[in-house]
């Protein structure tokens, strides 16, 4: 487990309605979190949205979703009959008591279920003795890109997932509960499929939650949902970063050695050359193509996907020091 920088981490705090929140995505790689088999409906599509309304369930609150890319065992059938006398199989969802994990300061820094392995995006609330308040730690792993928050009555958050092109599968969308007293368990959710994994093609999964409560004599509302893109590009190659001058003669450049020692070393910040007006990082791609990223001179940062594991990208940031 992964629990370095990955050049796209925020560790900030923000007020969200009388808590605390902290951010913190991107710090790990993959969970081992059950291989199991599931019933649950997978749907075959090359760009699509799913939309996913999942039950309150009491007190507990929809805290995130666990990608999986095996369906997850929801219990043992049983044969019931009902009051029309028929008989039939009736499988209940059972819940996956799962565990927080903390950091050195003892800070939750995710979440794991297991035996199973996956991918968790997730907003946990602790308590916090000595503040005396709840506060929310929003947390995922690395191969979680673009990620945007919304806090409020009803939390939201949209994110891309990159997936190397020709990489055909299956993506398990499972919720992650959390109960009043801080537990968190997974139930099995809904999947996606795509039969091509051509670069540019986007497949969505949306899953969102709500629940009515009554705080004295007024009644609320609290809610959450979640937004899931799963994007295929082309698997990046070797690079080179180029430095230009304001008349568009080349300065300088970094080969891809060099920048491979400079990401591996988890280095995410680059002092460029005072005399440099812009920049471009070109990257290697299927079938003999070339990709550029370009910034100006002031641009604060360069962004771009490189090789993760299991055929995941993973989307870098480098802050950019203008000499």
């Amino acid at each position: 487990m992964n629990k370095g920088g990955n050049g796209n981490d925020t560790n900030q705090a923000a007020d969200r309605g009388g808590e605390t929140v902290r951010r913190r995505i991107g710090r790990r790689a993959g969970q081992r979190l059950l291989p199991a088999l599931c019933l649950s409906i997978c749907l075959l599509t090359g760009c699509s949205l799913a939309r996913e309304e999942v039950p309150a369930r009491e007190e507990d609150r929809l805290a995130g979703f666990l990608i999986t890319e095996q369906h997850l065992h929801s219990g043992t059938p049983e044969l019931k009959m009902g009051p029309d006398g028929k008989v039939a199989f009736v499988e209940e969802d059972v819940k996956i008591p799962g565990i927080v994990l903390y950091d050195q300061s003892g800070r939750p820094d995710g979440v794991a279920f297991e035996g199973i392995e996956g991918y968790a995006l997730c907003d946990l609330k602790v308590w916090e003795e000595e503040s005396g308040i709840y506060a929310g730690y929003i947390m995922g792993d690395e191969i979680f890109s673009d990620v945007h928050w919304v806090s409020g009555d009803t939390d939201s958050a949209e994110a891309t997932v990159y997936v190397e092109q020709g990489r055909s599968g299956c993506y398990y969308f499972n919720p992650i509960y959390q109960t009043t007293a801080g537990e968190v368990y997974l139930l099995p959710g809904t999947g996606l499929a795509s039969g091509t994994g051509m670069s540019g093609e986007t497949m969505s999964h949306s899953m969102s939650w709500e629940r009515t409560f009554r705080k004295g004599e007024e009644e609320k509302k609290e809610g959450s949902s979640y937004t899931l893109h799963i994007t295929y590009a082309d698997l990046p190659g070797a690079q080179e970063l180029l430095f230009f001058r304001e008349d568009g003669s080349i300065l300088g450049s970094m080969g891809n050695e060099e920048l491979t020692e400079l990401w591996a070393a988890e280095l995410w910040e680059l002092k460029v050359p005072p005399e440099a007006a812009w920049l471009v990082l070109e990257q290697e791609e299927s079938g003999g193509e070339t990709g550029r990223t370009f910034c100006n001179r002031g641009d604060g940062r360069l962004e771009f996907l490189e090789s993760g594991e299991n055929g995941y990208l993973v989307k870098r940031s480098v802050n950019l020091q203008w000499e």
